[in-house]
């Protein structure tokens, strides 16, 4: 009997322990920020578990996180589709891998990170460390073809999101623009996407938690030093943002989505799924968003009729007086 309660007692002991161990294991990697690096990229190496780039001319490699996310002139790539001395942005998960990776070309440099100007945004691409050291200024290849618009790689499940991603999946298309030149999509009425400085939004918080996939954002587009972002996948590998970072984050995720109540949830959560490449797409779903008010158009004062009769009543009057002393001046003369 005695050694059946000192069984129970190991067990439960063993059972505390190891609690206690994963939840110190996770309660750094959610606290702490994520780190974020940059360069222009060289190679991969190690049969694409490692990335080289050049940073202030000499090479730092970093590991690659098996859920790599892969942007390349904001189009979703792969990283197949990076080319020599295109400018690298990584965003680092709390193994130390580059689980995120925003790339642009020499013909398309970055644009203006939130609260920062376009000159800033072209002086910040060609120094790029994550000590703050200038990175080598390689150029691209003049004659890349590819530079305008990347190949995208074919992915299953894309097909069924690329209304809401904004981004065709067929090798060599080039996307339209929505509206032509000199027509707005505000000015005829339609609904307008969620556009990277301009969302439709006041405030936006959301929560996708499943078994394999667990996103918190949240939002504000007036204040981007609150903006927060929590992202951990089924390897328990943690992206953490805030600020700049994070807003950014944000943007590619909801690009292209309908600025419109009746139709922006859905086409988040198929974005979601589809850019995550999530198989399983049931889970615990928040959603709160304070939309912007709809600006009204400027109202003209408008005169009453009843002023504007009564002047040509005085009008009339007044001419008809001045014809009878016209008249009665003849009279007098005859």
């Amino acid at each position: 009997m005695k050694k059946i309660i000192w069984i129970v007692i190991g067990c439960i002991g063993i059972g505390l322990l190891s609690y206690g161990v994963l939840g110190a294991a996770d309660t750094p990697a959610s606290a702490e920020m994520s780190q974020e690096a940059k360069g222009q990229y060289v190679r991969v190496d190690d049969g694409g578990k490692r990335i080289v780039v050049s940073v202030g001319g000499q090479e730092a490699s970093y590991p690659i996180s098996s859920t790599v996310w892969v942007y390349r002139n904001n189009q979703k790539s792969s990283l197949a589709d990076l080319k020599a001395g295109d400018s690298l942005e990584l965003i680092l998960n709390n193994k130390d891998q580059a689980a995120y990776i925003k790339a642009f070309s020499a013909a398309e440099p970055a644009p203006a990170q939130p609260g920062q100007t376009p000159s800033e945004s072209a002086a910040g691409s060609s120094t790029a460390a994550p000590s703050g050291a200038a990175t080598d200024s390689t150029t691209a290849a003049a004659g890349d073809e590819k530079a305008a618009g990347p190949v995208l790689p074919p992915a299953a499940g894309n097909s069924g999101a690329s209304g809401a991603a904004g981004a065709t999946g067929s090798q060599g298309s080039v996307q339209k623009p929505a509206s032509s030149a000199g027509k707005s999509s505000a000015s005829s009425g339609t609904a307008s996407s969620a556009a990277a400085g301009s969302p439709g939004w006041e405030k936006l918080e959301f929560e996708w938690k499943s078994r394999e996939f667990e996103l918190k954002v949240k939002q504000d587009p007036k204040k981007p030093a609150d903006t927060e972002l929590y992202l951990k996948t089924q390897d328990r590998s943690v992206i953490h943002l805030d600020g700049v970072a994070a807003e950014s984050f944000i943007q590619q995720l909801v690009k292209g989505l309908p600025a419109e109540q009746k139709t922006f949830e859905q086409a988040l959560k198929q974005k979601i799924a589809s850019e995550f490449q999530l198989a399983n797409r049931s889970a615990d779903w928040k959603l709160d968003v304070k939309w912007a008010d709809k600006p009204q158009p400027p109202s003209h004062p408008q005169e009453p009729k009843g002023k504007g009769n009564e002047k040509s009543k005085d009008s009339k009057e007044k001419e008809q007086g001045k014809g009878k002393e016209k008249h009665d001046d003849h009279d007098d003369d005859d």
